[in-house]
């Protein structure tokens, strides 16, 4: 028994044996370590295959240090390009070929081997990490390429043969010999590397540069370059998207064929590996495979493509071009052998590489020396030769070659704050409604009420570039500039969630914190001048009324002087502090001038505060003369007053002063509809109207009581049928054209924005060629504007009334004002026409906008023929006498049937070319179109009748 037990223990003894023999000692495997081996890197953590779990869990929250050498660097480099790559679906093949050819743009040999054979051993380990959250530093480190003290001592002895010259060429493998012994062959994986290039040089061109390249291309083009530069300078922000939203990475080679296998592989075809281009340090890209894929794209061109399609191809693209869809298509019409013949036969390979920046430029062929701006007319020669010279003078030396650069983040660092960046471009005009201010809310109130909900700043953005297509055509141009100049500031501040009010003030173009904002005239952009009220002559005016009708019993100094001081004590306390500076400075003035029984008019003119009065007729530069002898004259010999009285008291006699500008004819017709409100009884008849107006001529003196009878016989039925048809007698004038509105006086809305807001045009002193619509136009287009979005749905003439009414609640409050005195004087005319015609003519058919644009050279021809039509009889009656016809005499004349917008233009017109008209008038046989081709202002083929009918439609 004893020994049985025995065999039994030695039994399990050699079992256990045996069992411990097959099974290795705890730790005699790396991988049984744990993380702290299989983590340790890529070929640890493969070979436990443990990638993932490292990946989670230690990789991903590893903090490595920052590394910023150059090997670092290019390995950072290549994993942010291969991210890229993975996230737009790229083959681990792809993802191989750009592992390895950023590895080849490491100098030292030996780190670019190591590089290379992380990339090829460890693809699988590579693709899992960068798609993980795993930054280029942790992954590189991962690597052993950022970090590591091994790569750190190779690039210091790299760097060190270098300098000593002791750097010994390996040998490298026979395959490698042979393929660097070979020209660099284009294929499908160069082509990728290629078109990766192409695109991050494409991103980090700037704008400017890339617009002068295309000028510089456009200038090589002989004939062909005005057009071309002219399109480029037109349509670059188009051309420019279009590239960027379809220059991808893999669309040259998909395009050329060049990757054209990958898409037909079949399970039992097996592609051979494609060898990479290996790229110098001092190589920026390759340009001869650039040169290949050039050469390549003009193969498959001849190959696939007859001319006839080519046209086909051209004309597709044209298409998709949009806004410049027509010129393109002229261009492939007229050019597109040209074009065909160019790329089969002349194709500059180099130079296309060039152009797009894979090639350096060759001093011999830059395109520096062509032109790079369109061709300009000739002006004069002497010009002409001062700009060359100074081309010539200042060739060599680029426009901003000697500016500092800066990084993006480094410009971004020095931005202003908005509204440092943004300043007023006219502080002058910034007070009380400068010009730049009513544009801006009158801008802003569209944007307003565009973006009255939540908006993302996409839609900001597309709100302010476009808002000027909903703005009246008045304004339309003013808006452009505008927006051009100022729309990144105001799309800033908007996109801040700040509130539109509020924009304006902030970028200094309107005063800040108004207590009503309903007093401010911004419609009144013009800079106070002499022919303006001073800011105190209402004060002025006001105070000496008052105290006249203090003083009428008792005009002694001591009374008056109470008076003035006690003057100021009942006015509000805004303007009682300057009524008492007022007093105190004009006292001993105002006390000696109301002793004498000055008019307020005139105390206040005296003492300059006010202009010299300006009565209706004193507008037009005209006088009233009274042959009555002996009339009480004004005591003061710096004024000199005219009272006009009624005509029935004093037939005035009409003198005209050398200077006038306005026409004659409109103040006769003011006059006679003045006369005719008074004496018209409540039914009157034509005959009865018209026997008036007879009777107001027969009271004039000569010469204008003929006149005057000229006017009745053109215009006098005219003037009864509108007064019978109960139009406001003050718009009958102009409704006749014998007057524009700017000559109405009793209109009180304020001129309006001027036509140009940012850039004031430059004053020459020459002819004025061109007639601007009367400043109101816009007031009325944008009151249409809104108008004709109130009626869409409104027929009846009580909801029509309402609409007009309540239209000026709709505005800016800057503009309210104006609007509530515009209704006043115009809401019955505009009731009568919004029946007949729709909103956008209503201005047109008050006169107060002109409907038809009539070009510098029609005006001109029109305004010379109605001159010299008038004048041409009335010159061959004086026959021998003349040249003894004053300019006056021609302007009375040859003007009065001009309409009055072209009165100004006619009589400068006889100022300059007067004596030249006299002497042609001699001839016997010339005529008006003749005459007005011999001044230059009419084409000699050109029938100047027709010009004059147009002016006077």
């Amino acid at each position: 028994m004893e020994r049985a037990g025995l065999l039994a223990v030695l039994a399990l003894c050699c079992a256990f044996g045996v069992f411990a023999a097959a099974t290795p000692l705890l730790g005699s495997s790396k991988c049984t370590w744990g993380p702290s081996y299989w983590c340790g890197n890529f070929s640890n953590s493969k070979e436990c295959r443990a990638t993932r779990h490292c990946i989670q869990t230690v990789w991903e929250t590893q903090k490595v240090p920052v590394d910023t050498d150059s090997i670092c660097t290019i390995c950072k480099d290549m994993v942010t390009q291969a991210r890229d790559q993975l996230k737009s679906n790229q083959t681990e093949e792809e993802l191989k070929e750009v592992f390895e050819g950023s590895c080849k743009l490491i100098p030292i040999k030996p780190i670019q081997k190591e590089c290379i054979k992380v990339a090829d051993d460890f693809l699988p380990e590579l693709v899992e990490a960068l798609a993980s959250q795993m930054n280029p530093d942790q992954v590189c480190s991962v690597a052993g390429l950022c970090n590591s003290a091994r790569i750190d001592e190779l690039y210091k002895n790299g760097i060190q043969a270098g300098l000593d010259g002791t750097v010994q060429n390996e040998d490298d493998s026979s395959e490698e010999t042979e393929l660097a012994m070979q020209p660099n062959q284009l294929s499908c994986g160069n082509c990728n590397l290629l078109s990766r290039l192409m695109h991050s040089k494409f991103a980090a061109t700037d704008r400017d540069d890339m617009v002068e390249t295309m000028l510089h291309m456009c200038g090589s083009l002989s004939s062909f370059s005005d057009a071309c530069a002219n399109i480029v300078l037109t349509y670059f922000n188009d051309i420019y998207d279009h590239v960027s939203k379809h220059l991808t990475t893999d669309a040259v080679c998909h395009v050329s064929g060049v990757c054209a296998s990958r898409y037909h592989q079949h399970e039992e075809e097996k592609q051979p590996q494609e060898a990479l281009v290996a790229l110098d340090a001092g190589d920026d890209i390759p340009c001869e495979l650039c040169e290949q894929l050039v050469k390549h794209l003009r193969d498959v061109l001849v190959a696939n493509t007859t001319e006839t399609e080519f046209k086909q191809v051209m004309e597709g693209f044209c298409k998709q071009s949009k806004g410049f869809k027509d010129e393109c298509l002229s261009i492939v019409d007229q050019y597109y052998h040209v074009i065909y013949e160019t790329l089969v036969s002349k194709l500059d390979a180099n130079g296309a590489c060039c152009m797009i920046g894979i090639c350096q430029k060759n001093s011999a062929s830059s395109m520096k020396d062509v032109p790079i701006m369109p061709l300009l007319p000739v002006i004069e020669p002497a010009q002409v030769k001062i700009t060359i010279e100074k081309l010539e003078k200042h060739e060599k030396k680029q426009l901003g070659a000697s500016e500092p650069k800066f990084s993006q983040q480094e410009i971004l660092d020095m931005q202003l704050p908005i509204d440092h960046l943004m300043g007023a471009a006219n502080p002058g005009a910034l007070v009380e409604g400068g010009e730049l201010c009513t544009l801006c809310e009158y801008m802003l109130h569209f944007i307003q009420e565009t973006l009255a909900t939540p908006s993302t700043d996409d839609e900001i953005k597309h709100t302010v570039e476009n808002i000027c297509a909903k703005l009246p055509s008045g304004v339309a141009g003013q808006c452009r500039n505008f927006v051009e100049m100022y729309g990144d500031a105001v799309i800033a501040l908007l996109v801040q969630g700040l509130n539109p009010r509020d924009v304006c003030p902030l970028m200094q173009m309107c005063p800040k914190n108004l207590p009503k904002k309903e007093d401010v005239e911004v419609f009144n952009p013009q800079p106070a001048s002499d022919e303006q009220d001073p800011p105190t002559c209402p004060l002025c005016l006001f105070a000496v009324e008052q105290a006249q009708m203090k003083i009428r019993d008792n005009k002694s100094k001591d009374n008056i002087k109470k008076v003035l001081n006690g003057l100021c004590s009942h006015l509000p306390n805004e303007i009682k502090e300057e009524c008492v500076d007022f007093v105190n400075t004009y006292s001993n003035e105002l006390i000696d001038m109301l002793i004498t029984d000055f008019k307020p008019q005139e105390i206040c003119v005296q003492l300059k505060l006010c202009p010299k009065t300006t009565y209706a007729l004193w507008d037009l530069r005209i006088s009233l003369e009274d042959d009555v002898d002996g009339e009480d004259k004004s005591s003061s010999e710096e004024i000199s007053f005219n009272d006009i009285e009624s005509l029935e008291e004093l037939p005035p006699q009409l003198a005209f002063d050398p200077g006038f500008t306005a026409a004659p004819n409109c103040l006769i017709c003011e006059e006679l509809v003045k006369t005719l409100e008074k004496r018209m009884g409540k039914h009157p008849t034509r005959d009865s109207i018209k026997h008036i107006l007879e009777e107001s001529c027969d009271r004039m003196r000569k010469p204008m009581n003929t006149k005057c009878h000229k006017v009745i016989d053109k215009y006098g039925d005219k003037i009864a049928d509108l007064l019978l048809k109960e139009m406001d007698p003050k718009l009958i004038c102009t409704e006749l054209g014998m007057c524009i509105l700017a000559d109405l006086d009793d209109l009180e809305v304020d001129e309006a924005l001027k036509y140009d807001v940012i850039a004031l045009p430059r004053q020459d002193n020459k002819l004025s060629s061109s007639i601007k619509e009367p400043p109101t136009c816009v007031l009325c287009e944008f009151i249409m504007t809104k108008l004709d979005a109130d009626l869409k749905n409104k027929t009846e003439q009580d909801d029509i009334k309402r609409a007009i009414e309540a239209v000026c609640n709709r505005l800016p409050a800057t503009v309210r004002k104006q609007c509530d005195t515009f209704v006043d004087g115009y809401a019955s005319a505009v009731l009568k026409l919004l029946s007949d015609v729709p909103p956008k003519q209503v201005c047109q058919k008050l006169q107060l906008c002109f409907s038809v644009a009539v070009t510098d050279e029609v005006l001109e021809c029109g305004v010379c023929h109605g001159v010299t039509q008038a004048l041409l009889p009335f010159l061959r009656e004086k026959k021998d006498n003349v040249s003894e016809v004053t300019a006056l005499q021609m302007t009375s004349v040859g003007c009065e049937n001009l309409p009055a917008k072209y009165y100004k233009i006619c009589s400068e017109m006889i100022s300059i070319y007067g004596s030249s008209i006299k002497n042609l008038a001699k001839r016997p046989y010339i005529d008006q179109s003749h005459i007005c081709a011999e001044i230059g202002k009419c084409f000699e083929s050109e029938k100047s009748s027709l010009a004059f009918a147009r002016i006077s439609a």
